[in-house]
């Protein structure tokens, strides 16, 4: 390591490691004192994806060591979260389920549970950050295209869906903490880094891919470098639906090429798969209105399945 890297990685991880730690008090402070209002759910989670953001760019010019160490940094600062965000809000009935005889990550609402309601994002004119964070049964989208590249985060989100597809200047996506969400984003211009993320569907197009403590996710992508994924499992993946793309040709992708860094050896990884043909989306929101497309995600539950 040069003394340019060396000193670089002294000062980053000083002030990463008081920027977790302060954040890590706040959490702990709000807990502590009962209630907390969405609003600082979603200001907190906004700071745990700037954290996030930092240390991605900042990889390479880190010692491994010190990297391992603020992930694990953030993963309890994310559960630290989870357990506040769950501590404030009510239980929703709203719930997704895998039928037995349909294996694919789609989800399942129960019959007695209300349908997702609709919910948009504004865009800030000025902030390189948008994000989308702490919600519930909700259709989400962002009310107006950012005039410039932005930084997308999306975490902790239960049971809904996000629409992105109309918007082409995200940058870069960071998404953690996500369970039984539908997440439809385009051709980004640069990385698209996840965590914890669990029974989901996501599309998107995107020069790297890293998708680290995950598991029952369908991934339908478009890269050009090989996707990473790390501590994952049951991640099936697909190409990138061609009805999607505004080019009128579909560029090479490297999505089955994965590259598993929890299974490092001559055989194949069993924590991943190609999307069988049979279990594919074929109808996406391009070719039929949103209403149409949620119909075929969010099906009735039969009694066959039982109660949720």
């Amino acid at each position: 390591m040069s003394d340019d890297q060396w000193t670089f990685s002294q000062q980053f991880s000083t002030r990463f490691a008081s920027e977790s730690t302060n954040l890590s008090t706040r959490i702990n402070d709000a807990k502590a004192a009962g209630t907390v209002s969405n609003e600082t759910l979603a200001e907190f989670s906004t700071e745990l994806s700037k954290l996030s953001k930092e240390l991605a760019d900042a990889i390479g010019s880190l010692p491994t060591y010190d990297q391992k160490g603020h992930e694990n940094q953030l993963k309890s600062i994310g559960s630290l979260l989870e357990s506040l965000r769950k501590a404030s809000q009510p239980v929703s009935k709203f719930a997704f389920k895998r039928k037995p005889a349909a294996p694919r990550a789609t989800p399942v609402v129960c019959e007695e549970a209300s349908a997702p309601t609709s919910s948009t994002v504004a865009s800030p004119s000025s902030s390189y950050l948008v994000a989308i964070a702490s919600l519930a049964n909700q259709v989400v989208a962002i009310d107006s295209a950012p005039t410039t590249a932005k930084d997308l985060t999306i975490s902790d989100l239960t049971n809904c869906v996000v629409n992105l597809l109309d918007h082409t200047s995200i940058s870069a996506v960071h998404v953690r903490n996500v369970r039984n969400t539908v997440i439809l984003l385009p051709l980004i211009q640069s990385t698209i880094m996840m965590h914890d993320m669990e029974n989901c569907i996501i599309t998107v197009g995107c020069h790297q891919f890293r998708m680290h403590t995950s598991h029952d996710v369908d991934v339908y992508l478009a890269i050009s470098s090989n996707p990473i994924i790390e501590h994952c499992s049951k991640i099936r993946f697909s190409g990138y639906p061609a009805t999607l793309y505004n080019a009128s040709q579909v560029p090479e992708s490297k999505h089955m090429a994965v590259q598993d860094f929890s299974h490092i050896k001559a055989t194949p990884s069993p924590n991943w798969s190609a999307l069988p043909r049979d279990d594919e989306i074929q109808e996406w929101p391009l070719t039929k209105p949103l209403d149409a497309f949620l119909a075929n995600v969010y099906q009735d539950d039969d009694k066959d399945d039982g109660p949720c």
